[in-house]
Parts: structure tokens; sequence; C-alpha cells
């Protein structure tokens, strides 16, 4: 089989040209091959004959070379535009199935981008319905006394939280409410029943509202954000639906803070941290114990953290400051990473990135076992270190100054490595 012909299969094989195309391809160059044979025949015989005939006339033979080269050039002629028309089949596949690509990418595109505007108008025009009506705003307090318990918990459905640690063991609660009812009248009287509540179990303090229309009354809405002083030593869990969720000043056991697409603000916090947001940015200053952080596709900025970091991210960007850490975990798809250590002494060090650059900042105390592998980044390290192992891919070095592990993976992103 002629290089021709497996052309036109491989062609047909990755779907470039169709079965008729193929086919039509196929027998050009089949007619073209009987031709050629029967010229070559022809040529034989015509050889044969002259060899037998014996000497001929000078004029003879020059007529007969004459008609030789012609019937090669046309030969030739042929072949050039069997040529062009295999390119120009070759090309116009390629120009189909990349338009058709670039069509479908561009409809699949256009189709999520018009679902994603659809749904945000839609809950757009949900809270506009819900607010568009006769409100009222008031705020509510309430205190209560934690002597005994060890944890505060609240749930808000709807609105922020701002919480605060302080001494003794008497918790303040105050309420922004915003109360949107079918009449004026009927906003002010749940406004005024709406009140903060407290429940204890098992130690735990659950915060919740007292006479949430909510629950009973699905013409009323409500917008609640909350502000709370409690005992520094409690434990805390805070949950938004959408809100935003600020935490400082608590030495409780653990701090657990999450939303669905609001910002997480925790600072001063001494103790265990877990953070996590859909769509929110997260920041983090000044902990001490271990951290734990997921965002979706918000951004996160970390600072001063003593204790563990696991840090999980799907897009958003990354920095890390100023951590004196025995571990360390940071994966993220698409964003990038600026990570900055002062003290890891026998820290295990763990930085994966999909398709952003990471930079790594290390502290003079800190050095140890480096594995790098990348995929199509390059690697720049303007630390002076002991290279034991390097190529395209993959790069190991010792860098003087401690006994950390680093492993280090990126994707398509660039790493640095340098001193702070």
């Amino acid at each position: 089989m002629n290089e021709e012909r497996q052309m036109i299969l491989k062609m047909l094989q990755e779907g470039k040209i169709s079965v008729e195309e193929a086919d039509a391809l196929m027998q050009v160059t089949v007619d073209r091959d009987a031709v050629e044979e029967g010229e070559e025949s022809t040529s034989d015989s015509e050889r044969v004959g002259t060899e037998h005939a014996g000497n001929g006339t000078s004029d003879t033979e020059e007529d007969r070379g004459g008609g030789s080269a012609g019937e090669e050039f046309t030969a030739f002629e042929g072949f050039e535009d069997f040529g062009r028309g295999m390119a120009g089949k070759i090309g116009e596949a390629l120009r189909s199935s990349i338009g058709e690509m670039l069509d479908s990418v561009s409809s699949s595109v256009r189709e999520a981008q018009r679902g994603a505007f659809a749904e945000v108008k839609s809950a757009s025009e949900s809270i506009r319905r819900a607010f568009d009506r006769p409100t009222v705003r008031r705020e509510a307090q309430g205190t209560f006394e934690t002597t005994g318990a060890d944890k505060v918990r609240l749930n808000n459905r709807w609105g922020d939280v701002t919480l605060v640690g302080c001494e003794g063991e008497e918790m303040e609660a105050c309420v922004d409410l915003l109360v949107a009812a079918p009449d004026e009248t009927h906003a002010a009287e749940v406004a005024e029943v709406v009140v903060p509540r407290f429940a204890v179990s098992d130690g735990t303090i659950d915060v919740d509202l007292e006479n949430d229309p909510r629950d009973y009354e699905p013409a009323v809405r409500i917008q609640a954000n909350w502000s709370i002083r409690c005992p520094a030593r409690l434990a805390v869990a805070v949950a938004c639906a959408g809100g935003d969720v600020s935490v400082s000043g608590m030495r409780g056991t653990n701090t657990q803070l999450a939303s669905g697409s609001g910002d997480i603000t925790t600072a001063d916090v001494h103790s265990d941290v877990s953070l996590s947001t859909g769509s929110g940015a997260i920041e983090a200053d000044e902990i001490e114990g271990e951290l734990a952080v997921k965002s979706g596709s918000g951004s996160v900025r970390i600072v001063r953290v003593t204790g563990s970091v696991n840090v999980r991210t799907g897009s958003g960007d990354v920095e890390l400051a100023d951590l004196c850490c025995n571990a360390l975990t940071l994966k993220t798809g698409s964003g990038d990473a600026r990570c900055e250590l002062t003290e890891a002494e026998s820290a295990h060090i763990d930085c994966l990135t999909g398709s952003g650059d990471l930079e790594l900042l290390l502290g003079e105390s800190v050095g140890g076992q480096l594995e790098v592998r990348t995929g199509s980044g390059s690697v720049r390290c303007d630390i002076a270190a002991d290279v034991r192992e390097q190529s395209k891919r993959s790069w190991s070095a010792t860098i003087p100054g401690g006994d950390a592990q680093f492993r280090i993976v990126t994707g398509s992103g660039d790493l640095r490595i340098r001193r702070r």
C-alpha cells in the first residue's frame, strides 16, 4: 500500500474526512496507478520493439526520445494535480473539523453563560420581590449566662455574623432585623416579637431567633445580621447561607466558620481553626493552632500562623505569609500562590498547583530536601542548593539551613524559590 493511501486511511480513522471523501481519494490513486502501470507497459513494449528493430534513423530516435519526455512530463503534471487535490481535501477536512469543534465550544460557553446569568437574575428577582414591600428595621438584644457551657453555635439562614471574644461569663447578642411583609403594620408587629433565643444542650449554646416568621409565614421575609460578644474560652461554630462571617479574640478548643458564598475573616484566635466558603474570600491573621481552609473560587490570605496549615482552593489566588508551621499542605487548581515560611523545623511541605505560578520564600533557618516535578512550567531557585538530580520535568536538591521535607508539583505554572 503506497503512502498516499496510508495517509487517506489515517485521515479517515481520525475523522478528518468522510467515508465518501476517502473513497473518492482512493479511486483517484487507483486510477492514477493504473495509468502509470499502462504507461510503463507501453514504454517497455516500445523499448523491446526498438531493440528488435535494430538501429533506426537518427530522426526517429530523436522523435521517440521527445515523445518519452513528453509522457514523463504529462505524468508529472498529473501527479502535481493529484497533490494539489489531496492538499485541498486535507485543508477542507481540517477547516471543517476545527470549525465544528470551535462552534461546539462556543455554543457550550454561550449556553453556560446564559444559564448562569439566568440563575443570578432569578435569585436577584426573588430577593428584590421579597424586600420590594413595606419593610421595618429594628434591633433586638439579649443576654445569657454561659457558666457550664463550652461551645456557642449559630446557624444564620440569611445575613452576616460578627463574633468577638471577651472576658467574663455573660454573652451579649444583638441582631439587626430587616422585616418585609405585605403591609407595614404587619411588618412592625413581626419585628416587635422577634428576639434572640438561647438554648443549651450538652454544653452547647444554640443562638437563634424567637418567633421567626419564616417558620410559619411564607409572605414574611427577614434579614438578620448578628453581633455577638461571648466568653473567649468558648468553642465556636458559625454557619451562614450567604452572609459574611467575622470572628476574633477566641481561645476555645476549636473555631469552625462556614459560609455558602460570603467572605470569612478571623483574627487573634488561639485554637484549631476550620474555615470554609463556596465562592467568598478568606482571611486569617494571627492563628495559634491547626488551620484548615477550603475555598471554591475565592482568594485566600493567611498571615502569622503557628501550627499546621492545610489550604485547598479551586481557582482563587493564595497568599501565605509569616508561617511558623510543622506541616503545610497547599493545593490550588488555577490560582497563583505565594508562600512565605519563617520557620519550618522538621516540617513536611506539600504544594500542588494546577496552572498557577508558585513562589516559595524561605527564612534563613528554613531548608531541607526538595523534590520538584513540573508539567510545562519553569523552575528557578535563587538559593545556593546542592542539586542531586535534574531533568526536563523533575528537580531534586538539598537546600542548606534546615531539615524540612519539600514536595512540590506544578502543572503548567512556574516555580520560583528564594530567601525572604
